[in-house]
């Protein structure tokens, strides 16, 4: 009975849920497009990006020390069984090595392989079905962008050449940082990197408390995604405000690399003349090209 009283917005959340891994994988990337399933399903879906639930400690440090061949204690003076984070694809404990160096590592979740494998097949399916139906959508095109984008998610060596290239890219951009990685400590399965503390870009109360400046943090996060997409053309695709921590010094590190964008050269041309016409109040270039 309290179940009817639920919007189909919040229905369709709990089926996500009910369906494991991968429909929640693709809950999450829907909520930030509401182009495609409007604002109010992308608001509602938002609730899937903190509601994973966590998979059990042991398994974690089991995990790490098959990866790693090496016992936890041989490596760590510190790995904290309490997860930092849990996402659908993998979850985040603090650990500390044995020189002191505070990390987080990052675990793959136990048999995702095969699940997301079994998942894409039915996705593929519904995207058929649903092509004949909703053509403006492309629901097969969607499925297909996705399929390719949780695939580079498993294997977390693609995130760790991910963030060693922002960590590089970040040093050139004032205020701005990402984490070093570990690559002695990283398979495809466990992710180990520096640890990034700070208050999270979201949290405005908090960064006012810590007296930073909000308009000067708004230039400096504009200015490291302008060079992401105009001059680098790799970008930060999973932007959401507890990605990028705010340290006490106002510097902005930028967190989870798991999903990153690269722009054409052609296509980093057509984004520049578009911006340019968009200052510039040339709206007649910008409906024409």
């Amino acid at each position: 009975p309290a179940d009817k009283a639920l919007t189909i917005e919040k229905r369709l959340v709990q089926v996500l849920q009910e369906l494991g891994t991968t429909f929640v994988k693709l809950g999450q990337i829907l909520s930030s497009r509401p182009d495609i399933v409007s604002d109010s399903f992308a608001e509602e879906f938002k609730q899937l990006r903190d509601r994973v639930q966590p998979f059990d400690s042991a398994v974690a440090r089991q995990i790490v020390e098959t990866e790693l061949k090496v016992p936890i204690a041989e490596v760590f003076s510190l790995f904290e069984d309490q997860p930092a984070g849990c996402g659908s694809i993998a979850q985040v404990h603090r650990a500390t090595l044995k020189d002191g160096t505070k990390v987080m590592v990052k675990i793959r979740r136990p048999g995702i392989e095969s699940a997301v494998l079994a998942d894409m097949a039915i996705l593929r399916f519904v995207a058929r079905i649903a092509e004949t139906q909703l053509p403006e959508i492309r629901p097969t095109q969607i499925v297909e962008e996705f399929a390719r984008a949780i695939r580079n998610e498993l294997d977390l060596t693609v995130e760790a050449s991910n963030t060693a290239r922002f960590h590089d890219m970040l040093k050139e951009i004032d205020g701005t940082r990402a984490p070093d990685v570990f690559w002695d400590l990283t398979t495809s399965a466990v992710l180990t990197i520096q640890r990034l503390e700070g208050v999270s870009i979201g949290d405005i109360e908090g960064l006012k408390k810590q007296g930073h400046d909000c308009a000067h943090l708004a230039k400096t996060l504009g200015e490291c995604f302008m060079a992401q997409y105009f001059s680098v053309g790799t970008f930060h695709a999973d932007p959401h405000p507890g990605n990028f921590l705010v340290a006490e010094d106002g510097t902005i590190g930028v967190i989870d690399f798991g999903m990153v964008g690269h722009l054409t050269a052609d296509l980093k041309a057509r984004l520049t003349t578009t911006l340019i016409a968009a200052v510039t109040e040339d709206i007649g270039f910008i409906a024409e090209n």
